[in-house]
């Protein structure tokens, strides 16, 4: 079991200060990193697997959506959340297909809701997605993931 990684990247010192507090409040137990931009990424938590991550969608010189997109890369079933100023980058934020979009300043309810309702839910607990594979041509088996089930009978 593995606590919840959740991901804030923000260029304003008081909001990512704040959305960390907020995150941290409501979400007691996760793993929460912050960082101030997108250079600190690339050089401390690349390919790390996160479950949430709230971005800018400005970052300095860089974009908060094409780096959500970098991301999407070890972590499919992250829930992107785009916190900003800029109403008019919620299109552009929509095509990385966000689990939410919270325009500054933002209330403690605004990041309730985001949590709670997140395109992944996560619960803490889950790892590694794993799929049911059941082969019936020549003999029976099932699998999770790559591990055969046994069953008590046949």
């Amino acid at each position: 079991m593995r606590s919840i990684k959740i991901l804030i990247i923000d260029t304003d010192e008081t909001a990512r200060g704040r959305l960390s507090e907020l995150v941290g409040r409501l979400s007691p137990g996760a793993e929460i990193v912050t960082l101030a931009g997108a250079d600190r990424f690339q050089t401390s938590v690349a390919g790390t697997v996160w479950d949430i991550a709230f971005l800018v969608t400005e970052i300095e010189e860089h974009s908060g959506i094409a780096l959500a997109l970098e991301i999407k890369k070890h972590s499919p079933r992250c829930n992107f959340i785009f916190v900003t100023s800029f109403p008019q980058h919620s299109l552009e934020a929509y095509r990385a297909r966000p689990s939410g979009f919270v325009l500054k300043p933002f209330t403690e309810d605004d990041i309730r809701h985001e949590l709670d309702d997140l395109r992944y839910p996560v619960d803490g607990a889950q790892e590694v997605q794993r799929s049911l594979r059941v082969v019936t041509f020549g003999s029976f088996a099932v699998y999770a993931g790559d591990a055969p089930l046994k069953f008590s009978r046949t």
